[in-house]
């Protein structure tokens, strides 16, 4: 087997199945490093993608009697099928099979995708590990549980991925993990009090309900190592070397949402108004009612208005929740989005005006912008047979962004990608022009979720969300073509040793047993590697901040570190989670249908026994 050249073990293993070709790794090191050939992943991707198994099933239906033709037309989209039964040649099986994987490609011209890790990522073992605060006593010496009001990362100066993580406490203090030394660094207890904690460990409950929900409400200085942290009206600047608070700025409406505090100066969202925050200007005062008064109505005031920085935008509606800055090479721009039906575009060179608007329709809760070009969904080498595979290239190579953005349409989640071309009327070719219309965007209502989603972020190849349901999902970039899928209501791993009672109490991780294992949703969801960074890291777990408290990371090696793909303990583990999963599955449905019961009571149609 030495004596071959790479060319034919290749394709040798490209017949094998991937948990064969993890086995092969073992042989030898030129083994092992063919084995992990990008290119014979990105075939396993494909060959067991969603959009493959689509094409499978539609050339079975074209390749049926003339009796089914009728309900092969109605199944199938191709546009090019042939109700009679055909036989397809070898040169037209190769030309098709060249089509479908450019269709499903999903990278772009120039970016070059670990499709070992991608197929990992995409059909390999998931988990959800909870990171644990250190717990303390309080006065009736039983012991607290604090609970997480918000999340962020650190990440390297230069690397992009995400080295600590940073939690504020409803307790007042501040814990930051160390994710590859395990190391749990934790501040005093009410060191982020300003008024708002009371030492008790339920203070947070005081917060009304429109605190509660905001979300994007930790930014972190990679660069300064600063974290701001959003509490109420009031903006910390937490020093990350001395765990300090060296600023605190007040503003005169709560808190809604932060822009990334390495964009300068800082976007800050409140109930009514939108800010720029400079950390190296003096502080501003806004202490009674009429400065908010005047603030919602636009009237200047010399002492506030002094610069452009000072200057405020109004919003028409209320409650800004996400913020998504535009990168290099135009870092001024930013898009706000909340519970108004309007994505906003604002540039701080032209601050406060607003540069322009994208009327959704949806009430959103997140943004996020893909470095990427936007391809239409009517771009289907299968649906348009005049399509070449050429054309799939070049739609990839115009210039421009995709902003995503997440929320809710009537009841129902709500999915939208949105073009932000640069000069793409000269740039498209007359062929393409007839794809790219003025309404460039594709929103998903109808399959992205039957709840509200809350969260989405790009990771690597994939998009990623999370919804109401306790849901995390990945789909393809189209918006609607599934991945799999992770509720984490019943998923969770415990990295430390069970039968070692010290090694639970000094990791960050907890178990299944410590979680507490309730109907939670993850409110935020953030790649602990950044989607711009070009070095090979096995960063790609995620971070994610539940509605309940929990920080927890969301890790797709963690099982198969020794074993690889084909864990041994997954074939034994799996009647359990089946039966946990059923468990809870039937005690949902018992709830809901006593929940039935009594609102069919309510309306006068049941009965009381005694009565």
């Amino acid at each position: 087997m030495d004596a071959l050249p790479g060319e034919v073990i290749l394709n040798i293993f490209a017949v094998l199945e991937p948990k064969d070709v993890v086995a092969v790794q073992a042989v030898s090191r030129s083994f092992c490093i063919l084995a992990r050939d990008s290119s014979l992943w990105k075939l396993k991707c494909f060959q067991h993608s969603h959009s493959e198994a689509l094409r499978r099933r539609r050339d079975q239906l074209a390749s049926q009697e003339s009796s089914l033709a009728e309900l092969r037309r109605a199944m199938s989209n191709v546009a090019d099928g042939n109700s009679q039964p055909h036989v397809v040649s070898s040169a037209q099986d190769h030309d098709r099979h060249i089509r479908a994987v450019t269709n499903w490609d999903p990278a772009w011209p120039g970016e070059k995708p670990d499709y070992y890790k991608e197929y990992i990522q995409r059909h390999g073992p998931v988990d959800v590990e909870w990171l644990k605060p250190l717990d303390h006593s309080n006065e009736t010496s039983q012991q607290v549980h604090p609970e997480a009001i918000g999340a962020g990362v650190l990440r390297g100066k230069y690397s992009g991925i995400a080295d600590q993580i940073l939690a504020p406490l409803d307790d007042g203090s501040v814990c930051l993990w160390d994710v590859t030394t395990h190391e749990l660094r934790r501040s005093p207890a009410r060191l982020l009090d300003v008024g708002l904690y009371d030492g008790r460990p339920d203070s947070m409950n005081t917060r009304t309900a429109d605190e509660i929900s905001t979300v994007e409400n930790v930014s972190v200085d990679h660069h300064g190592r600063k974290a701001y942290i959003a509490i109420r009206s009031q903006l910390l600047e937490l020093d990350l070397n001395t765990f300090q608070v060296s600023r605190c700025q007040a503003f005169p409406f709560s808190i809604s949402c932060l822009g990334d505090a390495a964009y300068k100066p800082i976007v800050v969202g409140t109930l009514m108004t939108l800010h720029l925050f400079d950390p190296r200007a003096p502080s501003r005062s806004f202490d009674n009612d009429n400065t908010r008064c005047e603030l919602i109505a636009g009237a200047p005031r010399p002492s506030i208005y002094s610069s452009t920085i000072n200057a405020h935008v109004n919003l028409s509606e209320p409650r800004p929740l996400s913020i998504a800055h535009v990168p290099d090479p135009d870092p001024d721009q930013f898009w706000v989005a909340g519970r108004f039906t309007s994505l906003l575009n604002y540039d701080r060179r032209c601050w406060p005006r607003v540069r322009g608007t994208i009327f959704s329709g949806a009430r959103l809760s997140s943004l996020d912008l893909m470095p990427r070009s936007y391809v239409p969904r009517d771009l289907d080498l299968f649906r348009t047979s005049t399509l070449a595979t050429g054309d799939i290239h070049t739609a990839k190579s115009l210039g421009g962004m995709t902003l995503v953005a997440a929320g809710e349409y009537r009841g129902k989640g709500s999915l939208e990608l949105y073009g932000l071309p640069q000069n793409r009327g000269h740039d498209v070719p007359a062929r393409l022009r007839t794809f790219y219309t003025n309404d460039n965007c594709y929103k998903n209502r109808q399959s992205a979720a039957k709840s509200r989603v809350l969260s989405v972020s790009p990771q690597g190849t994939r998009l990623v969300y999370s919804d109401g349901d306790g849901n995390i999902k990945w789909i393809e970039r189209d918006g609607s073509t599934p991945v799999r899928q992770l509720n984490i209501n019943d998923a969770g791993s415990a990295r430390t040793d069970a039968g070692s009672h010290e090694a639970q109490h000094s990791s960050l991780f907890t178990s299944v047993e410590d979680s507490r294992e309730r109907g939670d949703i993850v409110q935020r969801i953030v790649p602990l590697q950044d989607s711009e960074s070009s070095q090979v890291s096995n960063k790609d777990e995620l971070l994610i901040w539940t509605g309940e408290g929990r920080v927890g990371v969301v890790g797709f090696h963690h099982a198969s570190k020794t074993k690889g793909i084909d864990d041994d303990c997954e074939d034994e583990n799996s009647n359990a989670v089946q039966e946990r999963q059923y468990v809870r599955g039937m005690r949902r449905a018992l709830e809901r249908q006593a929940d039935d019961a009594r609102m069919a009571q309510g309306f006068g149609l049941g009965f009381v026994e005694g009565m």
